[in-house]
């Protein structure tokens, strides 16, 4: 995900989209992978601004992907098996 040794940039968030837009949706356990890869990797202080911001290219992790993340984690300790795809 990261495109520069551990650093997520617009070029990781842009294959972050990509990866959540699947025609087949995106399993939970692969969403959580690809949000932790980018909360564990350094992000410029502009891009974190904007992502705190909600900014755009920001604005739809912050207002869809994680929201969404959230919801199937909470669906899936119900004994549901999630998929993105469920949520479009």
């Amino acid at each position: 995900m990261s495109s520069n040794d551990g650093v997520f940039d617009l070029m990781g968030l842009t294959r972050l989209y990509d990866a959540v837009s699947e025609p087949d949706g995106v399993a939970l356990d692969v969403l959580e992978a690809l949000i932790a890869e980018m909360s564990e990797s350094e992000v410029s202080i502009t891009d974190l601004d904007a992502c705190r911001q909600g900014r755009k290219p920001w604005k739809k992790l912050r207002d869809e992907v994680v929201p969404v993340s959230h919801l199937m984690r909470a669906e899936s300790t119900q004994g549901g098996s999630p998929n993105l795809q469920e949520y479009t």
